[in-house]
C-alpha cells in the first residue's frame, strides 16, 4: 500500500509542470476592445526606462498585444481532482482588472502590468509580442497579473 501511496504522490508532484514566479513591467493602455463581457484585445506600450527591469515578455516591444479571456488555465484541470488546490483568480476579479485596464486608455499615466508563472502564450515566434492570455487579476496594489497556465 506505501509503494502505491508513494507511486501517487511521484505522479502529482512530477509529472505537471510547475509555472512560479512572474514579474511586471510599467505600461501605458494604447486601446483596449471588448469582444464581448470577458473577451479583449489589449494594447499597451512597455514604458521605456534604461534603469528598468525588461520582462521576458515586454522588454524588447514597442507594442504589446494581448489577445485575453476568462477560461480554464492550462493544466487546472487537475485543481477539480484536488480539492486543496484553489482557483487562482475568479471571474470577478478578471472583470475588475478589465475596469481598470479601461480607465487607464488613453491616459498617460502608467500602469503595472505583468504576468504570473508563464503568464502569456506568445502566438506567433516571429512576432513574441502578440500574446494569449486565460485571465486577468487585479491585486490590492493596483497591479494587473495575467495567467495563462494553472501555477
Amino acid at each position: 500500500m506505501r509503494i502505491i501511496l508513494l507511486a501517487f504522490l511521484v505522479f502529482i508532484f512530477f509529472a505537471f509542470p510547475s509555472y512560479a514566479g512572474g514579474s511586471y513591467g510599467l505600461v501605458k493602455v494604447e486601446s483596449l476592445k471588448m469582444l464581448s463581457s470577458i473577451d479583449y484585445i489589449l494594447v499597451v506600450a512597455p514604458v521605456k526606462n534604461d534603469d528598468a527591469y525588461k520582462t521576458p515578455y515586454m522588454g524588447e516591444c514597442e507594442k504589446f498585444e494581448v489577445h485575453g479571456t476568462y477560461g480554464w488555465l492550462k493544466g487546472s484541470w487537475i485543481s477539480h481532482f484536488l480539492p486543496w488546490m484553489p482557483e487562482i483568480t475568479f471571474r470577478e476579479n478578471h472583470l475588475q482588472a478589465l475596469q481598470k485596464l479601461k480607465q487607464y486608455v488613453g491616459k498617460d499615466k502608467p500602469l503595472q502590468f505583468g504576468f504570473m508563472g508563464s503568464g502569456f502564450k506568445i502566438l506567433d515566434e516571429k512576432n513574441p509580442c502578440v500574446v494569449e492570455s486565460k485571465a486577468l487579476e487585479l491585486y490590492e496594489d493596483g497591479a494587473i497579473y495575467s495567467y495563462y497556465y494553472q501555477i
